[in-house]
């Protein structure tokens, strides 16, 4: 007995050490768990907003823009590969390639989102990302399959007339 609770306390042990902390960022009624090393910035434009996640030690990062007709990035270039997931609840398709920045390889990965079901097709979520490896490159994939959409926030961000993408 006494060496099956040895057993289990290293494996629990092992366990919190390997999982990483994170906390919830809330927009616009979607909440995603984010690993507390990747820092935040927020850029509000006209009529969008965009929230930065990154680490420069690591060299990843990725961007949630929120608003109305993002840009695809991944059209029209080379080697780009679709895989189906579904996200919340919606069926979305990933947009994954690799590219060279500085001579360094980095894989990347867009996504879009509807941000509400009531809302306009474009009203959307864009997120795209960059890492230096392909397992990085999953961890952030992972804050978006994460997302979870709080109806109550969202309707009401919806039912707002001349509403801005903002955080609820």
């Amino acid at each position: 007995m006494k060496r099956f609770s040895l057993i289990a306390c290293f494996f629990v042990a092992v366990g919190a050490i390997a999982a990483e902390p994170s906390r919830q960022l809330l927009i616009r009624g979607w909440e995603f768990s984010v690993p507390s090393f990747l820092t935040q910035k927020v850029h509000d434009g006209p009529d969008f907003t965009v929230t930065y996640l990154s680490s420069e030690e690591k060299k990843m990062g990725m961007g949630i823009y929120e608003g109305g007709h993002p840009q695809e990035a991944s059209k029209g270039r080379p080697g780009v590969r679709k895989e189906e997931d579904k996200i919340a609840g919606q069926k979305a398709s990933w947009a994954l390639w690799e590219d060279e920045v500085d001579g360094a390889k980095r894989v990347r990965f867009e996504i879009f989102l509807a941000v509400s079901p009531l809302g306009t097709p474009s009203d959307q979520f864009h997120l795209f990302g960059y890492a230096a490896s392909t397992a990085d490159l999953d961890l952030l994939r992972d804050i978006v399959r994460s997302a979870l959409q709080k109806e109550e926030a969202n309707q009401t961000a919806q039912t707002t007339p001349g509403l801005r993408p903002l955080r609820v």
